[in-house]
């Protein structure tokens, strides 16, 4: 479990940290405190890890709100992670279509039912990740590599943190997986 050092880098520098953060409400002032805040902060991320993002209010991009969820890394970058965010709402709003069902969710850390939010991967600031929740299991990955247009690479990724953290896949489960 790493945590984050005095000088975080570039994507976080204090004057960053204390812009976001006030624009998200957050009564931060330094980075001291800011890692009081959030002792979950990590520097690295990893293909198929759950954690909680703080995203953008999907239905108004006008609002600075931002709501906490769980986001699967798909992909870790510098300041941006691509992530697919989770959901506890079966429907979309918008257009009253059922979203795809999360297979296992306890497998994955979560604490009840869930829901993929969107087939498409979305950039998330690494600096709204918040604290480890689990690791993808295997449903999950051949959930995400039939819904998501995903690299064979990142279903490669996701499949093997799977067999990290939960142990190998049965072969029927395996033979299933088209990447």
């Amino acid at each position: 479990h790493r945590t984050a050092k005095a000088s975080l880098d570039a994507c976080t520098q204090p004057e960053l940290i204390n812009a976001i953060t006030a624009a998200g409400g957050r009564n931060v002032r330094s980075v001291e405190v800011f890692k009081g805040w959030q002792k979950d902060f990590k520097i690295v991320h990893a293909v198929g890890e759950v954690v909680v993002g703080a995203l953008e209010d999907f239905y108004d991009n006008r609002s600075l709100k931002k709501k906490a969820r769980p986001v699967i890394i798909l992909a870790p970058g510098g300041c941006k992670h691509t992530v697919a965010p989770l959901t506890t709402q079966a429907v979309y709003k918008s257009t009253g279509v059922l979203r795809k069902q999360i297979p296992n969710p306890a497998a994955c850390g979560l604490s009840g039912d869930g829901y993929l939010w969107s087939a498409v991967p979305r950039p998330l600031e690494r600096i709204d990740l918040r604290k480890h929740v689990g690791w993808v299991d295997h449903a999950m990955v051949k959930l995400l590599a039939e819904t998501m247009r995903l690299p064979p690479k990142t279903v490669a990724q996701l499949w093997q943190a799977a067999n990290r953290h939960h142990g190998p896949a049965d072969s029927s489960m395996a033979l299933q997986l088209s990447v």
